[in-house]
């Protein structure tokens, strides 16, 4: 699957693609636009704020739900196997609490814990699940799944980008720039998080 898609950056333009995350993520120019002039981290500065317009190619995603921006723990269980499933779950336990089923199901018994739930009830490792970017933001996580094959995810956005699909590649051979555009540096802007 080839798809047109933009991706926001602000370091230095003559790195290209680069991330401290498993993926890459790509989505709409507005999406693009929002984390090219507001990084995640409140740290960081915008250097040189752009957007790619690319074409990317997934071939194998591990995901393909653009309308929905949750992963099951099934999913990753028939990806990489039980063991490997539950040491993410715990990895990622505070966002596998923070969804509705979690608190609807599990938070009066083991309230922040799925560590404990798992010991006691292994079984319920495949009922749970968690915002997927987290996941595919996790350089071990996605280094796994690269292994067993898998080359990106199509999943819905959440925060400022909810409602829109992303599209995350796993390596940038995956990615043919076809223009950049330099944004003004907005030094004075007031920063906000972003959940990607």
């Amino acid at each position: 699957m080839r798809f047109e898609v933009y991706r926001g950056e602000y370091g230095p333009s003559e790195l290209l693609l680069a991330s401290r995350l498993g993926s890459l993520s790509f989505g709409s120019e507005q999406a693009a636009k929002t984390y090219a002039l507001t990084p995640n981290n409140a740290l960081d500065n915008p250097i040189a704020p752009r957007i790619l317009r690319a074409l990317i190619n997934i071939k194998y995603p591990i995901l393909n739900t653009p309308d929905d921006p949750f992963m099951d723990m099934r999913v990753l269980i028939k990806a990489l196997g039980l063991v490997q499933t539950m040491q993410i779950a715990i990895k990622h336990s505070q966002w596998i609490v923070n969804t509705n089923h979690w608190s609807d199901n599990y938070a009066n018994e083991y309230g922040d814990n799925v560590d404990i739930l798992l010991a006691v009830k292994p079984e319920a490792l495949s009922d749970l699940y968690c915002l997927a970017y987290p996941l595919l933001d996790d350089p071990q996580v996605v280094k796994c799944l690269a292994f067993q094959g898998f080359d990106g995810a199509i999943h819905a956005g959440s925060g400022e980008t909810a409602g829109e699909a992303e599209y995350k590649v796993f390596r940038p051979s995956q990615v043919r720039i076809l223009e950049m555009q330099m944004l003004d540096n907005p030094a004075h802007m007031p920063r906000a998080r972003i959940v990607a």
